[in-house]
């Protein structure tokens, strides 16, 4: 049996602020939080996660598995550009390892930023265009209804 997890506009904006004020913040913080637990759901079941503050490398990971094996998490980090990636991911004996959901965001100004073949268009835009760009990214974000990274485990 399958469960069904589906993550809200209140619980994907939590997870983006926490991400952009982590990543986003010049404010003095511990240099790494990190937990686990073994067998709170079930002997196999695990949870496990990290934040590292670093101003050079920040990263973050979540990761649990439930007792009939399933797992899910995701981890995000700073890109070359200067950017957050953030990837959710699950996994089954049934399917394998599958990428969820990714989305590409600007810590400094909490849009997100689109990627089109691995090249970042926001570098190669001129100021008219990205302008449009932004709006259309900042609209979306403040419209959870239409939030282009909504996260949909266990579908």
């Amino acid at each position: 049996m399958k469960a069904t997890v589906i993550l809200g506009s209140v619980e994907i904006c939590i997870v983006i602020i926490l991400i952009v004020s982590i990543f986003g913040s010049s404010g003095r913080r511990p240099g790494r939080i990190q937990y686990h637990r073994h067998g709170y759901n079930g002997g196999d079941s695990y949870e496990f996660g990290f934040i590292s503050f670093s101003k050079v490398n920040p990263q973050s990971r979540h990761e649990e598995r439930d007792e009939s094996g399933h797992v899910r998490g995701y981890y995000s980090y700073k890109d070359p550009y200067g950017l957050i990636k953030y990837v959710q991911y699950m996994a089954s004996p049934e399917t394998g390892f599958r990428i969820t959901r990714s989305c590409l965001f600007d810590p400094n100004t909490g849009n997100l930023v689109h990627q089109v073949n691995n090249r970042v268009t926001r570098l190669k835009l001129d100021g008219m265009v990205m302008g449009k760009y932004n709006h259309l990214y900042r609209h979306s974000m403040e419209s959870f209804s239409n939030f282009p990274c909504k996260i949909r485990l266990w579908s």
